[in-house]
C-alpha cells in the first residue's frame, strides 16, 4: 500500500528492522537456525563448515572436516564416489543420532575415532600417501555436507555398514 509523504512522496508502510524491509502483508517465513558458535582463537575450532537451508544442519569445526576427510581417506580412498558418500553420509548420521550408541558426544572427531567405528582407526596417525586421493576426499566432503538430506542419501539413515570382502 503506497501513501503519499508529506512532500509528495511515494512512501510504502512498513516497519524497518534490521534484516531489511518488512512487508506488513507478506512477512518472512522464518526457520529455527542453530546460533553460530563462538569464534576460537585455536585454528581447529574455528567454524569450517556453516549449515544453511540445505546440507547438514549442524555447524562443523575444521578439526571435525578434517576427522571426516581423514576418515573418508583412509576407509574408503579406493571406492566410487558413491561409495565414498555412503561413507561420509554414515558418520553424519552417527552425529545425527539421537541414540547416541556411539559415545556420548556428537562431535565427528569423537565419532570416528571412537574404538572399532572404522577399519583403519587403531588411535596410530596415518600418513597421507597419496595427494590426488586426499583431494578427492576432501571434494566429497564438501558435496555431502552441503548437499546433506536423507530424501537424497544413499544409506538413507543407516549408521553402519560392512565390507563383505573384509567380513568373516
Amino acid at each position: 500500500m503506497k501513501k503519499t509523504g508529506i512532500f509528495g512522496v511515494a512512501v510504502s508502510i512498513g516497519i524497518l528492522s534490521f534484516s531489511g524491509f518488512y512487508n506488513l502483508n507478506n512477512p518472512p517465513t522464518t526457520q529455527p537456525v542453530e546460533p553460530a558458535p563462538v569464534i576460537e582463537q585455536d585454528p581447529s575450532k574455528q567454524i569450517a563448515y556453516k549449515p544453511s537451508d540445505k546440507g547438514f544442519p549442524r555447524y562443523l569445526t575444521k578439526s571435525e572436516k578434517d576427522c571426516l576427510v581423514e576418515n573418508l581417506y583412509h576407509e574408503a580412498r579406493g571406492e566410487s564416489k558413491k561409495g565414498q558418500e555412503a561413507v561420509v553420509y554414515v558418520v553424519l548420521n552417527r552425529a545425527m543420532s539421537e541414540t547416541r550408541k556411539y559415545g556420548a558426544s556428537n562431535n565427528i572427531c569423537d565419532i570416528v575415532k571412537a574404538p572399532y567405528a572404522f577399519s583403519w582407526y587403531d588411535g596410530t596417525v596415518k600418513a597421507i600417501k597419496n595427494p590426488t586421493a586426499w583431494d578427492k576426499a576432501v571434494a566429497v566432503v564438501e558435496s555431502v555436507l552441503v548437499s546433506y538430506s536423507l530424501k537424497n542419501s544413499p544409506v538413507k539413515d543407516a549408521t553402519h555398514y560392512v565390507n563383505k570382502k573384509k567380513a568373516t
